[in-house]
């Protein structure tokens, strides 16, 4: 007998958003804004944090015989910039306010040389400025 098993997480992967949507899919988040699990994530696991989840998805899993092991999985995980945490990806409504004028004005005040109003310090900064 041959078991399959596909996970699709379109609300917290990129990858399968896509594939989610081309399948109607219903999108559903499991986590809080701080990182902790709601009550999408099941009663035994809501408020704890997205790490001890894991690990106690998995001991309720192995309690009740239904654990079938682990495979080494090799990804790149998205990183903090500042803080180097695990990125998770949420679904969140987005809006968008028009910048272009006030960017350009602030970044001629860093880096035009000419109307050069604002250092950055210490100067390893400036390129984060320019992102």
């Amino acid at each position: 007998m041959l078991a399959l098993l596909l996970q699709i997480t379109p609300a917290h992967d990129l990858n399968d958003f896509k594939v989610g949507e081309d399948s109607d899919l219903e999108f559903i988040n499991i986590f809080t804004d701080d990182g902790k699990i709601n009550s999408n994530g099941g009663s035994e696991f809501v408020g704890l944090p997205r790490f001890e989840a894991r690990v106690a998805v998995i001991e309720a899993l192995k309690s009740k015989g239904l654990y079938r092991g682990e495979q080494l999985n090799e990804m790149r995980l998205g990183r903090c910039s500042r803080s180097n945490d695990v990125i998770e990806p949420m679904m969140k409504p987005q809006w968008y306010v028009k910048c272009d004028d006030m960017a350009k004005e602030a970044l001629d005040a860093v880096i035009n040389e000419k109307n050069k109003k604002i250092d950055i310090l210490p100067k390893q900064y400036v390129a984060e400025c320019k992102r």
